[in-house]
This record gives structure tokens, sequence and C-alpha cells, in this order.
């Protein structure tokens, strides 16, 4: 049962016996004697000290639901906030997810697109032959014209076959 109730159940009951009690007294005071008056006076200013103290618990009571009431809101409150920062954590976290997955995509896509460029270079050069550099004087080829071992300012660009046969070697610092 609750307390609020059970306060309100007493005062009902304490009221109901001060009502009686004056109702008696109006109808029978004829009959009680002065000892008799004096005890039912005393009964009934008992009774209306409980019923003063009743009310005061049930303020108090009213006022201690009141914080109750207040700390509940709080805590809802404080549970709402939490919510909705697990819920933006977990939004970041799949946007995060989600930009990583993407990325990875678009890096495995490039080295995809890296490797068909590398493996067309590859048919290419099967094809037409590797282009290399030569100087006029030197005995090297290079894949780099700007190689620091070419001494020459004048380099040609050739097909690595026929640097080769023109008995050309291969730089050490290109391969």
């Amino acid at each position: 049962m609750d307390i609020k109730k059970l306060i309100e159940k007493n005062k009902n009951i304490a009221i109901i016996l001060t009502i009686a009690l004056v109702f008696g007294f109006i109808g029978g005071t004829k009959n009680m004697t002065k000892s008799e008056y004096n005890t039912a006076l005393d009964t009934k200013q008992k009774l209306d000290k409980q019923v003063v103290e009743i009310d005061s618990k049930i303020e108090e009571c009213k006022k201690e639901v009141e914080i109750l009431k207040a700390q509940k809101d709080e805590k809802e409150k404080k549970a709402k906030a939490e919510a909705d920062r697990i819920l933006k954590e977990k939004k970041a976290k799949e946007e995060a997810d989600r930009i990583a997955k993407a990325e990875s995509n678009t890096q495995a896509q490039q080295e995809t697109n890296s490797n068909k460029v590398d493996d067309e270079k590859s048919v290419l050069t099967i094809l037409l032959g590797e282009k290399v550099w030569i100087s006029e004087k030197g005995n090297k080829y290079h894949k780099n014209k700007k190689c620091v071992d070419i001494k020459s300012k004048k380099v040609t660009q050739v097909s690595i076959k026929e640097a080769k046969s023109k008995g050309n070697k291969a730089c050490k610092e290109c391969y």
C-alpha cells in the first residue's frame, strides 16, 4: 500500500472520530459527568494533535515525493543523454567504417589499375623493346637520361636490344 494513501486513510479515521466526539458532546453532554467530559475533551485534543502530526507527515511525504520525482527526472535526463551519446558514437563509427571501406575500395581499384598499367607497359616493352639511353662514348646503357654515370651530354634513346647489340652493358646505378 502507498504511504501517502495509508496516512490519508488514518487522517480520515481521526477526523471521523473527532466528528463523532463532537456530536457526542452536543447530543449527550447532559448525561456526562464532569470527569467524563474532561476525559472526552482530552481525547479530542489528543486526536486533534494526531491530526496535526499526520498532516505534517503528509506534507513531509509530499516533499519527499517531489524530491524523488526530481531525482527520477534527472536520472532519466542523464540516461537519455548517455543513450544519445552512444548513438552518436555508433553513427560516427559506422561513418568511419564506411569511409574506410570506401578508401579501401578506392585503393584496391587504384592498385588494380596500376597493375593493369604495369601489365600494359610490360606487353609494350616485350612488343617494342625496352627503351634505354646510351651516350656516344660510353659502354653502358641507362634507364634514366639524367643518370650520374652518364659522362657525355649527348645521349640517344634506343631499344635495349639495340644497346646490347652495340656491346653496351647495364649501368649499375640504373639497374
